[in-house]
């Protein structure tokens, strides 16, 4: 990716996206989540209004404008990045109350002090942030989900598609949403529906892609050298009926477990999450990398 740097040791240059990403946008999520469903609920609107029939290729012909989107964030970026660093530099004539609130300007502030990066490498940094906040599920926001899960506050837009073409579920979804108060436990069924939506449309092939920095031997021998990748099949492991029952096919309440109350088959004999993060899901990463 432009711009981007890849170490290939963590924490070389400090934890400062750590402490943005993870600490100071996660405080801030009840405040920009109002102003980001406000936005996004519009552009959904006005692009469904023009385009009454699309498919997944035009859709993305869209949104990237033809695949030009990076050369556009980087023009568009370059004056305000250019601006925020200069002003970092001379923080004394930046008053508190100034000062943006925002992911990018926290990008900015944690960034190293030491060996400070170029406007490029900045702008790189920050297109990086958020192409992968919504790669791994291409998510939306959408604003039907309670605030009692607020983390979850995202839908996938592979959801949006399943919930046309398998609309069996669309009565028990719309009841669960209607009670009222929500259950301690949640929303059991948006939340497997959704868990079963990313399952069944894995974008990616692989995961978890590690570098070896130094030999590395398996338990059963295998040898990694020095400059080797390792990846997980996350897309195979999907669709592997070790890990799935029938698992070509969608079943979008196989994840809510307990009595069957939904009136479909497929359910495990315990529920699990979404946000659940295990060695037999790995949308989220693994190890210390989870969320």
């Amino acid at each position: 990716m432009y711009g981007f740097e890849w170490k290939d040791q963590r924490g070389v240059e400090g934890t400062g996206f750590v402490r943005a990403l993870r600490s100071l946008l996660t405080a801030h999520v009840p405040n920009v989540l109002s102003h980001l469903t406000k936005i996004i609920e519009k552009g959904f609107s006005e692009e469904t209004q023009r385009h009454k029939k699309a498919d997944g290729n035009l859709i993305a012909s869209i949104f990237t404008r033809g695949n030009r989107t990076t050369k556009m964030l980087f023009e568009i970026l370059t004056p305000l990045v250019r601006e925020r660093l200069e002003l970092r530099s001379n923080s004394a004539h930046w008053g508190l109350e100034q000062k943006p609130v925002d992911c990018m300007q926290w990008l900015v502030d944690t960034s190293p002090l030491s060996s400070p990066w170029t406007v490029e490498r900045m702008i790189g940094e920050i297109i990086a942030v958020w192409f992968s906040s919504v790669h791994q599920l291409a998510m939306v926001n959408t604003p039907f989900l309670d605030h009692t899960i607020a983390h979850m506050s995202k839908s996938s837009v592979f959801a949006i598609e399943d919930i046309c073409f398998f609309t069996k579920h669309v009565d028990p979804l719309r009841q669960e949403l209607s009670e009222q108060p929500v259950s301690a436990n949640g929303l059991p069924l948006l939340d497997s529906f959704l868990k079963e939506s990313a399952r069944f449309t894995s974008i990616d092939a692989i995961t978890c892609r590690r570098k070896a920095l130094q030999t590395f031997k398996f338990s059963d021998g295998l040898t990694v050298a020095p400059g080797d990748w390792v990846c997980v099949p996350q897309q195979a492991m999907m669709l592997d009926p070790s890990y799935f029952d029938d698992p070509k096919s969608f079943q979008g309440f196989r994840f809510v477990g307990g009595s069957n109350k939904a009136g479909f088959n497929g359910q495990p004999k315990q529920k699990s999450q979404f946000t659940d993060a295990s060695m037999n899901w790995l949308v989220w990463g693994s190890g210390k990398t989870v969320w």
